[in-house]
């Protein structure tokens, strides 16, 4: 299953009715890349990439793609992530007369487009201090930022060169993030072969062979005059003059020796540039397993204690309002270690974790501790916390009288009058945890 109407990534082409894009060119070549083996892709367009996991579920399709989710959607979604497939440096489109730039500490309002779960992935991992607020499309999330409904909408640098003339329309540009979004095959979690055998076609792929058929695909689907390439990229027309006059004149009074120095020189920058690439990868990658909970995969203790920190900050400068705080503590897990083995306690603190994350699908878990896990209830979450706990409280309930996993929770919401910090809200929230805990354990 893959997202339609998404060039240079992917497209149903209308004339042949079948796939065109990146995609085909890496479908091809994952075929031919796969030695002493039989491997045949057949794809089917779907509106929007939730469509596509919608129809992966049902078993309608067995993986999905493009697909861009944070480890704990992904738990929700019951689905695995490929390596990624391909990346793409994000832009960030703005009024013209609007001067702030976007960065990790903005507080700004993104346009998102409704559906597209892969932008709102990338916004909470890079922008967790920014708002989303929902368009139908694509083009109407640059008509909010047009109007002031959004300071921001954010889109692929290769489909933004496409777009300049509704910028210019608009009184819209875009200026680099200079954060890449990555996009990989999704898999229903019990598929391992299939996981396993996409993984190892990223793998044999080369990433500059992914960067030019994206690249070719996007020249392709772009339809500009000359004028207007010219007045895009002067400054590019201008470096390429600019350098072929040197060269020339290089060629002309410069020896073979002198020319196998810059050779070399430029090779030795190339390494040191590919070294800082790979060394930011390694950092991004120990980042994220640091905030992440091996056990459960949702985000970890040190992800929680930055998360207060940055609550805390809000508070003292006033820029948050309302938000609560749910402590959770699974029920007898000693019990279970002591009759049972760790084995079984591990199981029971995913199950806890599941409950949780199924309840509470739009706030950030935590686990804090063994079995203790904190959600931060803010947008949708907060505005139905009632209904939520109560769900939850009932669920718990009938869990209780089956014998299944059980877990206590207490909720506390912050008072501006009251409240200076993180602690005194989680103090609240373990208090009733607790004093449900006990009431539990007397019926």
């Amino acid at each position: 299953g893959y997202r339609d109407n998404y060039l240079p990534f992917c497209a149903k082409d209308e004339k042949k009715g079948e796939l065109t894009g990146a995609l085909k060119d890496y479908l091809a070549h994952a075929v031919n890349s796969l030695k002493n083996s039989n491997i045949h892709f057949e794809t089917a367009p779907y509106p929007s990439t939730e469509a596509a996991l919608v129809a992966m579920k049902t078993g309608k399709v067995d993986c999905v793609f493009p697909v861009n989710l944070s480890v704990h959607d992904a738990v929700v979604a019951d689905a695995r992530l490929t390596n990624p497939v391909m990346k793409t440096e994000m832009q960030a489109v703005m009024r013209t007369s609007d001067t702030r730039g976007i960065n990790r500490n903005s507080k700004l309002t993104i346009a998102v487009n409704s559906g597209n779960s892969n932008v709102e992935t990338f916004v909470k991992d890079n922008y967790p201090d920014c708002n989303l607020a929902y368009f139908p499309s694509i083009d109407k999330c640059f008509e909010a930022v047009s109007s002031g409904k959004a300071d921001v909408a954010l889109v692929s640098n290769y489909r933004v060169s496409n777009m300049e003339p509704m910028f210019e329309k608009l009184g819209l540009f875009f200026v680099p993030t200079g954060e890449s979004m990555p996009l990989s095959f999704a898999v229903n979690r019990e598929a391992r072969d299939l996981y396993f055998i996409l993984n190892k076609t990223v793998v044999l792929t080369k990433r500059g062979d992914m960067d030019s058929s994206l690249s070719s695909y996007a020249q392709a689907n772009q339809k500009i005059s000359f004028s207007q390439f010219l007045k895009n990229h002067w400054l590019a027309v201008v470096a390429v003059l600019t350098a072929v006059f040197f060269i020339i004149n290089f060629l002309l009074f410069q020896k073979l020796k002198a020319e196998r120095k810059v050779i070399e020189q430029q090779r030795q920058m190339e390494e040191s540039l590919r070294r800082e690439l790979q060394q930011k990868e390694q950092l991004q990658s120990a980042m994220k397993m640091v905030n992440t909970d091996s056990l459960t995969g949702v985000k970890s203790k040190h992800a929680y204690i930055d998360a207060e920190e940055r609550m805390d900050r809000r508070i003292e400068d006033g820029s948050v309002s309302e938000f609560g705080l749910t402590v959770f503590d699974l029920n007898g897990l000693k019990e279970i270690n002591d009759s049972r083995g760790h084995e079984a306690g591990d199981k029971a603190i995913k199950e806890a974790c599941g409950l949780i994350c199924t309840c509470f699908k739009h706030s950030p878990v935590y686990r804090i501790g063994g079995d203790e896990f904190v959600a931060i209830l803010e947008g949708a979450d907060y505005v139905n916390r009632e209904v939520l706990l109560d769900r939850f409280e009932k669920q718990m309930e009938e869990n209780a009288k089956q014998g299944k996993t059980v877990v206590a929770f207490g909720c506390s919401l912050f008072n501006p009058l009251q409240d200076k910090s993180m602690s005194t809200i989680f103090e609240r929230a373990d208090e009733i945890m607790y004093h449900r805990k006990t009431m539990m354990k007397n019926i």
